[in-house]
């Protein structure tokens, strides 16, 4: 999403021990385009979707690395 690529930037770094607290911090420091863009992303941790997994609470390692992969669209 490019407003959201506008507001954050392209790389972040968050410390956080879940993907729920990275999602509730990431909420407060961007506000509304990044939680409206949260659910609707697919979230990955090192390369592993979570969200089949327990999504928000996948821990996290200081050295993780998560991508918020949202759809496109076109046609």
């Amino acid at each position: 999403n490019y407003d959201l690529a506008q507001t954050i930037g392209p790389r972040v770094e968050i410390e956080a021990r879940t993907v729920e607290e990275l999602i509730e911090a990431g909420t407060a420091r961007f506000g509304e385009p990044f939680s409206k863009a949260v659910r609707r992303a697919a979230i990955v941790v090192n390369g592993r979707s979570v969200n089949l997994l327990a999504r928000g609470k996948t821990r996290l390692g200081k050295d993780d690395t998560v991508w918020l992969l949202l759809p496109s669209g076109g046609g």
